[in-house]
């Protein structure tokens, strides 16, 4: 990659006086340095920050939160979990920043992939976007088996949205669903997945959440 040299709109021709202690031309007219911020980072655009910008780690969404990474991917997680008891059990989780969706028309698509258990229990597998569950299986027998739930969710207005979601088991598709959640967006908003069995732990894991932001 090229190095980006941010330099003063004017540039001074005098001669240096030699005095270190002085600011003279060349240090002018040298080179900003940027501070802060992590590999990947964009620089953007941000009026409620105290110096006009900020670190995003993508795509802004919101402001001074640098809250979308690169690439427009939230939050990817993969790391297994497995529901406890019997219990509805939060198996992922991600929060999505406070005015993260700052405006009508912008949203969040959410995938989530797992599997069930070896038997026959009765097994449920629930997304949720804040209080409204947005896609779902429920009553899933079906033995060593994979499942894939999706959603999208779009801002309609400051405390409303749209969501699309769909479920597939298996080979066989789950079905497909709308629903009107009404999550206040200037607040943060959990995305989750739970898991649920009639009989006890393990009976459904979650193997994968992503979140991607929509322009």
């Amino acid at each position: 990659m090229t190095d980006v040299l941010v330099k003063p709109a004017f540039q001074s021709a005098f001669t240096d006086s030699g005095d270190a202690t002085k600011f003279g031309p060349s240090a002018w007219n040298a080179a900003r340095l940027f501070s802060a911020g992590t590999g990947g980072d964009l620089l953007i655009r941000d009026a409620a920050s105290a110096t006009g910008a900020s670190w995003a780690t993508g795509p802004p969404m919101g402001t001074s939160t640098g809250i979308v990474r690169v690439g427009g991917v939230l939050s990817c997680n993969v790391t297994p979990a497995s529901n406890v008891g019997t219990a509805e059990t939060d198996l992922m989780t991600y929060s999505l920043p406070a005015n993260a969706l700052s405006a009508n028309t912008k949203g969040v698509r959410i995938t989530v992939w797992g599997s069930t258990a070896a038997n026959a229990n009765s097994k449920a597998v629930r997304l949720y976007f804040g209080a409204t569950q947005v896609s779902a299986i429920a009553g899933i027998v079906t033995s060593a088996t994979g499942w894939h739930l999706a959603a999208i969710v779009v801002r309609t207005g400051a405390a409303a949205q749209t969501a699309g979601g769909t479920s597939f088991i298996g080979n066989n598709t789950g079905g497909a669903v709308t629903t009107t959640p009404t999550e206040t967006l200037s607040g943060i908003v959990v995305i989750k997945i739970t898991g649920t069995s009639a009989v006890g732990s393990s009976d459904v894991t979650a193997n994968g959440m992503l979140v991607e932001a929509l322009p």
